[in-house]
């Protein structure tokens, strides 16, 4: 982790940023940033009860005034948001067994944590089994690696290649290296059975890189194989990145993996890679292309993939030389430090604009602009300027306009004057634009994807509310889309709203409005919520809010005239929610209570779960 941060900070750096590091006096943490001259900074590292341990944070977070912070784990995430709650926040997370779903971890996530970044697109859907995460606040960026300069370079070839055989070896054999811990989630008694099938029938050297519990025994395993004689066990090594370049080929047999970057240097290196299908491996290593990935546990498989490539110079180059493009193209520590950034930039993005300081506007009008809007405009909407705006929407409620744009367009919601018996009450509660903007960045901090809210005016009873578009979004009430769709579309799409919903309300987020109009699709599935007014967001749901939701939603498939999706919806918010038929029946005798006063029938059974 120190290597990762101090490489992430460097990069950082060159993007003109600036870096500080916070850890531990007594441990690597002064030494690597010295080498990096990088500033470090000191910190007692206690309980989360620990005033030593707040009060050394807070005198660092006064003096550099950082705008994000990317962390190594859930307790200094509550640190640092116990002594300041406008620093973004991510916490990198390289596994997924780190997050329990225990009640301090939730509550970690729900207010300390502003995203969690892992390596890897596996690790982010086994985290995303948790329903209390949403899709946004979990973010898969893989890591970046140095890719040592061009490929090939034959000199540096020869100088690692020197390092790893010893003087009795020829120079021409195969050289397959090993990179890890000699634990037993790296599964090294696969590596060993597979190269044991192959030693009778091809010559090699193994080069195991790496230092662990179970060397002893690892060793013992290969002796009584009887080709000792052709393995040489380096232990750990801090070079291990620069050797890796005079091996032929990397054998990685991990069951236990999220993106190792064992698998990047080897590939950087021009090696082809035979590994097992782990965590991110299949991401980052292209079957056929730069390597072979196989199934854990697959020793033949294994053994078969390694002849092939010994046998085979020039499928060995073939495969090399695509990996080293493909490292140099997606996998560098430029990439991952720009997709870091874009990431923190956006949270950092909401939270200036939920601390935002109203602003006085011309003609008596106030607001608060996100930091990216110019007011220059707006300003010409509210001088009664409608020049190249056209009217979409005309209610007693609202009034709806739009501006296309090359981009994005706009949109603004003008909010009228309520009537007689409502004007004290408007007087009295905050504007509604501004509740809505502030509420949108509240959401988005937390993962929700919203339309995104650009400003809020307000001047007496009037109240104006600036809006952006989402590029390909559908509204799910548009009756030509939803007439194009396949029986097996609608029903993916009842799984999807489910599914959704049910996420929304485990992490306290309930619309009060969640008609279909105020919602939009996007063609990755994503579902974009539009209206925000009287959104609930700081506390479990109640059961008639469930029910209000899902009878708001079931009223489009009532429109559908399909009953099967209504209870595959059913099905899919219990499912997510780990909900039994007795939760859920209340919430349905709810919902058939507001078919009723509907006066017409509901579109599906209510009284269990459609069994």
């Amino acid at each position: 982790m120190e290597g990762w941060m101090c490489r992430l900070s460097c990069q950082l750096r060159k993007l003109g940023d600036e870096c500080h590091i916070v850890g531990r006096a007594s441990s690597p943490w002064p030494n690597v940033c010295a080498e990096h001259n990088l500033p470090f900074h000191a910190i007692p590292f206690g309980s989360d009860f620990s005033p030593r341990t707040w009060v050394a944070l807070r005198r660092i977070v006064d003096v550099v005034r950082p705008d994000a912070a990317v962390i190594k784990g859930f307790k200094q995430a509550r640190w640092l948001r116990l002594v300041s709650s406008r620093v973004a926040t991510a916490v990198k997370l390289p596994a997924p067994h780190e997050l329990s779903g225990g009640l301090i971890q939730r509550a970690t996530v729900r207010w300390c944590v502003d995203r969690i970044l892992t390596d890897c697109k596996a690790t982010r859907r086994a985290l995303l089994r948790h329903p209390w995460l949403l899709p946004g606040q979990v973010v898969a960026i893989p890591n970046g690696v140095d890719s040592g300069g061009p490929w090939p370079d034959p000199t540096r070839q020869q100088q690692a290649r020197a390092q790893l055989l010893d003087a009795s070896a020829p120079r021409d054999v195969v050289v397959i290296a090993s990179v890890g811990r000699l634990t037993a989630e790296k599964r090294w008694e696969d590596a060993i059975e597979a190269l044991t099938r192959v030693a009778s029938r091809v010559d090699f050297r193994w080069i195991v890189i790496g230092d662990g519990p179970l060397r002893a025994q690892l060793q013992q395993r290969v002796a009584t194989r009887g080709w000792s004689d052709r393995v040489r066990w380096l232990g750990y090594r801090d070079d291990a990145r620069g050797l890796l370049w005079g091996a032929d080929l990397l054998l990685h047999t991990s069951g236990c993996e999220g993106l190792s970057n064992v698998l990047l240097e080897a590939m950087a290196a021009g090696l082809p890679v035979v590994a097992t299908n782990a965590g991110g491996t299949s991401e980052a290593v292209i079957h056929g292309l730069t390597g072979y990935v196989v199934p854990v546990g697959a020793v033949e498989e294994i053994a078969d993939a390694l002849s092939r490539l010994i046998q085979q110079p020039e499928l060995r180059h073939t495969l090399g030389a695509a990996g080293a493009a493909n490292v140099r193209a997606r996998f560098t520590l430029e990439a991952m430090a720009q997709q870091i950034r874009r990431v923190m930039e956006e949270v950092v993005h909401h939270r200036l604009l939920r601390a935002q300081p109203t602003l006085a506007l011309e003609d008596g009008w106030r607001g608060i602009l996100a930091p990216t809007v110019d007011a220059s405009n707006i300003t010409p909407f509210l001088h009664g300027d409608r020049t190249g705006w056209t009217l979409v929407k005309d209610s007693p409620r609202i009034e709806v306009w739009r501006r296309p744009s090359s981009e994005t367009d706009l949109y603004v919601k003008l909010y009228r004057p309520a009537r007689t018996g409502g004007r004290l009450v408007d007087h009295l509660r905050a504007p509604r634009a501004r509740s809505n903007l502030l509420m949108a960045a509240k959401l988005r901090l937390r993962g929700a994807d919203v339309v995104p809210h650009l400003a809020a005016a307000w001047r007496g009873s009037e109240c104006v509310l600036f809006t952006g578009s989402v590029p390909g979004a559908v509204p799910l009430d548009d009756a030509g889309w939803l007439s194009t769709l396949t029986p097996a579309q609608r029903r993916r799409l009842a799984v999807d709203l489910g599914t959704w919903l049910a996420r929304l309300h485990a992490t306290w987020i309930v619309p009060h409005d969640l008609k279909t109009s105020n919602l939009l699709r996007t063609s990755d599935g994503r579902f974009w919520l539009l209206d925000l007014d009287n959104c609930v967001s700081w506390r479990p749901p109640r059961g008639r809010e469930i029910a209000r939701n899902l009878f708001q939603i079931a009223r489009s498939f009532e429109r559908l005239g399909r009953r099967r999706e209504w209870r595959i919806l059913l099905a899919a918010y219990a499912h997510t929610r780990a909900w039994r038929t007795h939760h859920l029946r209340p919430i349905l005798r709810d919902i058939a209570r507001r078919w009723r006063r509907r006066g017409s029938e509901p579109c599906g059974p209510f009284d269990g779960m459609g069994r």
